[in-house]
């Protein structure tokens, strides 16, 4: 059966300069019948008008989390890491304004190069890569909000994801239960805020369908190119040429701010990466 999607991208100012070519190459190359784009994000003039510009649907982020960025507090050596961890609230609370079955969720800086389908028959597709050793506290994390002592040898943090709205509904149910709180409270006081990385949603989400939901899924490897050192020239290209150049090897490609030639140090591009 065939779904008409929705789909979300939490955005922040600076990810306006490859979203175009991100929203063409989701246009294109997403193979499901889309409904509504939606641009979550703080409410900025230059936002809403690229939203109206682009076809795309705006939502004030405070219509969508009722926690105030400025309640998590969340700092890590030195750095504020709260813009972080909100943008992934964000996620997590989509049933609050699309109505369809699934939803697919995906950064701003995300190219997608060739065809790709998310759903077949009825199941939805996770993709996965080699777990990375810094990724043991997600996992962490993940297990405490589950109430499991399960572990799985892949990583599903990915830079986007299709979810089913019944599960998600499902899983923050699970989890409210579990900590007889609001889902996001529960979420603020049990991620690890001693560490850089406290908390994935995509890994909290993957492991509770693993566990609940493993006939409702499929896995696949995540085909990701992390493009570096690239710079303006490279996002003056259009969509057709990331497809010739990338497409035979890779499913998408990823333009991060912080992967930028310009960026003249790690602590320079954390600063600017994490400052909202």
């Amino acid at each position: 059966m065939a779904y008409e999607i929705d789909v979300v991208i939490p955005i922040i100012k600076k990810d306006l300069e490859v979203l175009k070519l991100t929203l063409a190459s989701i246009r294109k190359n997403l193979k499901h019948s889309i409904g509504n784009i939606f641009l979550v994000s703080p409410a900025i003039a230059c936002i809403k008008k690229f939203a109206e510009d682009y076809s795309c649907i705006f939502i004030n982020e405070k219509e969508v989390v009722d926690i105030e960025l400025s309640e998590i507090n969340y700092i890590n050596n030195n750095t504020d890491r709260s813009g972080w961890l909100y943008q992934q609230l964000l996620k997590l609370n989509i049933d609050k304004f699309s109505d369809k079955k699934f939803v697919f969720v995906c950064d701003a800086d995300t190219l997608f190069v060739r065809p790709v389908s998310f759903i077949e028959n009825d199941k939805v597709l996770f993709e996965t890569r080699a777990l990375k050793e810094s990724e043991d506290v997600y996992i962490e994390v993940a297990k405490k909000l589950l109430g499991t002592t399960i572990s799985y040898d892949k990583s599903y943090v990915v830079h986007h994801m299709m979810i089913c709205i019944k599960t998600l509904k499902d899983f923050k149910a699970y989890i409210e239960r579990i900590f007889s709180t609001d889902f996001n409270k529960a979420i603020l006081e049990n991620y690890k805020k001693d560490d850089w990385q406290g908390f994935s949603e995509y890994m909290t989400y993957a492991y509770y369908n693993k566990i609940n939901n493993q006939e409702g899924i499929y896995e696949e490897d995540w085909g990701n190119l992390m493009i570096r050192n690239w710079d303006d020239s490279l996002r003056q290209k259009d969509l057709c040429w990331f497809e010739k150049k990338y497409s035979e090897e890779f499913k998408t490609v990823s333009l991060q701010h912080y992967c930028r030639a310009k960026v003249k140090s790690k602590s320079s591009f954390i600063r600017f990466f994490f400052n909202r």
